[in-house]
């Protein structure tokens, strides 16, 4: 296996993530869905008992402050994003996970980039707000060398 240099994993980064609309999505508890990191579109997430959020107020929301950051001390490059926040979500559903994805035109086309779970977020009128690691913004996603 080749090691990458870090300003490779930067470029390479920033190369393939320039420009693209980063998503961020709600999957609901008690659906079907386990991770699996063999998944590549929406479709294949979204399929089969695999509930998205649906209580009144939800919409998926666009990822803000999406930057690409190269970290020597760490040898790896990190990809953040501000804060995520689902607005005034009506009571009703229970929140299991977050998903990242970068939106084409459709859900068959929509890249999955990362899967959170949450574990028991209930929705109860207010918002739900999906910080990424490290303080504002926070990392959603990291390059590094095993």
């Amino acid at each position: 296996m080749a090691n990458v240099f870090n300003r490779g994993k930067r470029e390479l980064g920033e190369t393939v993530f320039s420009g693209r609309d980063f998503r961020m999505l709600l999957l609901r508890t008690g659906t079907a869905y386990v991770y699996d990191p063999d998944d590549n579109f929406i479709d294949d997430v979204i399929t089969g008992g695999v509930l998205e959020v649906s209580v009144g107020g939800y919409a998926r929301q666009t990822l803000t402050g999406v930057a690409v950051t190269e970290n020597d001390t760490l040898d790896r490059v990190e990809y953040e994003a501000d804060q995520a926040t689902f607005t005034s979500l009506v009571a009703g559903q229970t929140i299991d996970a977050a998903i990242v994805f970068i939106q084409v035109t459709t859900d068959a086309d929509s890249l999955l980039v990362a899967y959170y779970n949450l574990v028991d977020t209930p929705t109860n009128g207010g918002n739900v707000n999906i910080q990424f690691d490290g303080a504002d913004p926070g990392d959603f996603l990291r390059i590094l060398n095993n």
